[in-house]
């Protein structure tokens, strides 16, 4: 047979509320939070002060005397006020990639965060991500969060990993007085060309045996200096106006076009 109890909720209610009422202790006195103690010996309850923070209880209260609180020793502390019979121990150590950033004292323990260029993770230190090419940072990572990256929007780029340097502007070549060689994108910066492309007119043969000269230093003019990387090309480029001709050239799209295999050789007179 099933047994059950038909019990007045409300009754119910009254003897939680009862209860958490005995459980917190007597409201507080004054301007300070109090606690109760029943006496050992005499079976007597007595409403004691609590101990401000920094501070332990030393002695109990008593009849004829308030509760005596005591500063926490050294590496001890209390955070709030309390009845306890001693202090806690600053427990908390920052390892090798945690800098400290409030030392042990009476009323906290130590705290630590995480280097410059690290988060916190799941209570580990993680190095801050670096924004790939063509995307750059949108919010530095901090001791709590990693880096955010973004795509470079239009008119904007990067060609570098970092995990702290943002999209940048193309340059505008007008206000340099130079023409736009070749446009830029979210990877690379515009190249701009003092060359005049309104002029180009040679024919293809023409633009061939010129830059067959300038490679190989034919004609007694210098070499393409090639070995000094892709700015080199881009510099001359801009420098020497005779290119201006093989600009609208299948043999100067060719040139950018395998510039990395250029690039590994140095050409010589």
């Amino acid at each position: 047979m099933q047994l059950y109890s038909k019990r007045n909720p409300f009754r119910t209610l009254s003897e939680w509320v009862v209860l958490y009422v005995l459980l917190l202790g007597p409201p507080c006195s004054g301007s300070y939070p109090t606690y109760s103690r029943r006496d050992r010996r005499t079976n007597e309850v007595f409403v004691c002060k609590q101990c401000p923070p920094g501070t332990y209880v030393a002695e109990e209260c008593t009849n004829d005397k308030d509760t005596v609180c005591q500063p926490c020793p050294a590496l001890h502390y209390t955070q709030y006020w309390n009845y306890l019979k001693k202090c806690l121990y600053c427990n908390v150590f920052c390892n090798s990639l945690e800098e400290e950033v409030r030392p042990c004292n009476g009323t906290h323990n130590r705290a630590c965060q995480c280097k410059a260029g690290y988060h916190s993770d799941l209570d580990f230190c993680i190095k801050h991500s670096s924004c790939p090419l063509g995307t750059g940072v949108a919010q530095l990572g901090n001791p709590q969060e990693d880096t955010t990256c973004i795509l470079c929007p239009q008119g904007t780029f990067s060609d570098s990993v970092s995990s702290t340097e943002v999209c940048q502007p193309h340059q505008d070549c007008s206000k340099q007085g130079l023409a736009v060689n070749v446009p830029g994108n979210q990877f690379h910066d515009t190249f701009c060309t003092a060359c005049k492309m309104s002029k180009a007119n040679s024919t293809k043969d023409k633009a061939d045996e010129l830059l067959g000269e300038k490679l190989h230093g034919g004609t007694g003019t210098p070499p393409l200096p090639i070995s000094n990387g892709h700015q080199a090309l881009v510099t001359y480029l801009q420098q020497n106006p005779f290119f201006c001709a093989l600009s609208r050239t299948p043999t100067l799209a060719g040139l950018w076009s395998v510039h990395p295999m250029l690039l590994e050789h140095s050409y010589s007179t």
